[in-house]
């Protein structure tokens, strides 16, 4: 009589769906009751993954931190760098950089909020440097803009650093006080920011 095999017992193979259910998940859970007071079971909890499959595919808590952290840089770069005209003349990218940033904040709230608020900050010296690597890339999409914006006459000269750097801490201060479905869409406060910036307050 054929023997039945028995299949071996080892660790599950990665699916990239799985991964990233984790990953959004547990943004959502940094985001809501921050990184300090969640658990690896509480992710594995709120996922509904053994612990034992999710150490298979994060080591730590960290680990699953890093990982939101870099893709939300990544992500971010394609998203408001694909959203930007380069055609168009600076105050217009302006614009559209100000409100491509507050539709991924939106679309992507969690993550965004996990990211943007978190006090974990990245782990290794390398992830670290990832992350510096994103952030200055990212960064100087609008310094690009900037930089275009003196070169052309529509902006004043300045320090393009100065006003990259105050444009960047109106949007990022967003997940401090802004809720989805309120009376603004994100898009509409990231209009009025850029015309802020652009305009300033003073009246003609």
């Amino acid at each position: 009589m054929e023997l039945t095999r028995k299949r071996k017992v080892g660790r599950p193979p990665l699916v990239e769906n799985r991964r990233k259910m984790i990953l959004d998940t547990a943004a959502r859970l940094f985001g809501k009751v921050g990184y300090e007071k969640c658990s690896m079971q509480d992710i594995s909890n709120a996922t509904n993954v053994s612990k034992g499959t999710l150490y298979h595919y994060f080591k730590t808590k960290q680990e699953i931190y890093d990982a939101i952290f870099i893709n939300t840089l990544k992500n971010m770069i394609d998203f408001v760098g694909n959203a930007v005209d380069i055609s168009a003349d600076a105050r217009t990218q302006m614009i559209q950089y100000f409100r491509a940033h507050a539709n991924y904040f939106e679309t992507h709230y969690w993550d965004f909020n996990a990211t943007m608020l978190g006090v974990a900050g990245v782990s290794s010296t390398e992830m670290r440097a990832e992350a510096i690597e994103l952030r200055d890339r990212y960064e100087a999409i609008l310094r690009d803009i900037i930089n275009r914006g003196i070169e052309s006459g529509q902006f004043r000269s300045g320090e393009p650093g100065m006003t990259a750097r105050a444009a960047l801490s109106l949007l990022n201060w967003m997940p401090r006080w802004y809720r989805p479905n309120g009376s603004k869409s994100a898009d509409d406060v990231a209009a009025h920011f850029a015309e802020l910036l652009l305009d300033g307050v003073v009246a003609d």
